[in-house]
């Protein structure tokens, strides 16, 4: 993967200027250059959601769409029931932003009901058959 910028160079009166003449006669008197640097990152494009440090947060949407709600950590080994009735049962997509620990999704309240998927620290995909249907989530040891 790499990341990609856009480099424009304004041409004026000086050192090289017949050069220059030559290189923007077709293309008038801005130049623009693509450079495409590999630094071992994903395209700009694809850059995490935003969601603050500590805190769980989940779209209705995948890949970060529509409504979002963020969520604090309830602390490791504590579960925390998705807060308003409104966002249950709604989540396409979840970011992890809790540094170092895992959190495990369950379908019912206070982490009853089926197990979901676990979550690392991160953006993992929710598995197949488990989107809009995570009602609460608990944090590990």
């Amino acid at each position: 993967m790499g990341v990609y910028g856009i480099v424009t160079l304004n041409i004026t009166k000086g050192v090289g200027m017949k050069l220059v003449r030559k290189l923007t006669s077709t293309i008038g008197a801005s130049l623009t250059i693509l450079i495409g640097m590999s630094f071992g990152a994903a395209p700009l494009a694809s850059a995490a959601p935003s969601c603050t440090s500590g805190r769980v947060c989940i779209w209705d949407t995948a890949g970060y769409g529509g409504s979002t709600l963020a969520m604090t950590s309830p602390g490791a080994g504590f579960c925390k029931t998705i807060p308003y009735a409104d966002y249950k049962n709604m989540m396409s997509s979840a970011y992890n932003n809790i540094s170092g620990k895992a959190i495990s999704w369950y379908d019912g309240d206070n982490c009853t009901g089926a197990f979901l998927f676990s979550q690392a620290p991160g953006h993992v995909p929710a598995p197949s058959g488990t989107s809009n249907k995570a009602n609460s989530f608990r944090v590990s040891l």
